[in-house]
Parts: C-alpha cells; structure tokens; sequence
C-alpha cells in the first residue's frame, strides 16, 4: 500500500487513507503528540498548499476511478484476514 503513495509532501495521508478504506482495511485513528514550533514563523504556504491538496484530490480521484480498487500485498490480504 505505501509503495502506491504518490505524494511526498502534505497529501500522502490522506492519500494513504483513501486507498486503505477503497482497499477494504479498516483504518483507525491513533492520538499522536507534535510538539508546535517553539520560534519563528511557520514557512508553508498556506494557499500555495490549499491548491496543492486540491490538485492531489483530483488527481486521486481520477486515478481510483479509473482503476477501482486499490491491490492489497499478500502481507496486507493477511493482516486484513483475506
């Protein structure tokens, strides 16, 4: 599943999650701490990533579409109890 990932910036979760659940998985939400930035400023770009992760929605979105489901490893097919 991770080798299918494509983004390698601020999408590759959410892209990870769509095609876990079209893949049949159940995905579970795990708390995790980040710590905030102790100083500075924030140097992303907001609206630079916003069009990002629109375009990365899209261009999900055409792909499974097109392909359906999402192919599970055999190691994957195991955890899933396939």
């Amino acid at each position: 599943m991770i080798d299918s990932i494509r983004d390698q910036r601020w999408f590759w979760d959410t892209e990870l999650v769509v095609r876990a659940r079209r893949a049949g998985l159940h995905v579970a939400e795990v708390d995790a701490f980040c710590p905030g930035k102790v100083e500075g400023s924030s140097t992303v770009d907001a609206v630079r990533e916003m069009i990002a992760h629109l375009y990365w929605v899209a261009k999900l979105r055409r792909e499974l579409d097109r392909g359906g489901r999402v192919p599970l490893s055999s190691r994957a097919r195991r955890v899933a109890g396939r």
